[in-house]
């Protein structure tokens, strides 16, 4: 396929390598495309603390925008959130089903 764009359209297609990481709809799909405001994920954690706990912040609030002299973003609790262990992960798994199965607030 890349061969063939490349040939077709070598002005936008610039090489004939194969890009195992472009896809290509043949149908109509939809897809996530960024993210929430982040006061609206603040108050996702705020309401889950569990999230904190991926996220490192431990009790954020949406009018605290400052974390260690730094601006709060969205690309900061992405990271942390990312580069939680497994353990962690699951420990957090584990206690928002508890909090869901027994109604917990």
């Amino acid at each position: 396929m890349a061969a063939r764009l490349h040939a077709e359209q070598p002005d936008v297609y610039k090489d004939d390598n194969h890009k195992p990481e472009m896809a290509i709809a043949l149908t109509d799909f939809e897809a996530l495309l960024g993210f929430r405001p982040l006061h609206q994920i603040i108050s996702f954690i705020q309401a889950f603390p569990e999230l904190a706990e991926l996220t490192t912040l431990k009790s954020p609030s949406t009018t605290d925008e400052k974390k260690e002299g730094q601006p709060l973003s969205i690309k900061q609790l992405y990271s942390n959130l990312m580069r939680s262990s497994p353990e962690e992960v699951e420990s957090t798994i584990k206690s928002l089903v508890n909090r869901f199965t027994t109604g917990l607030k």
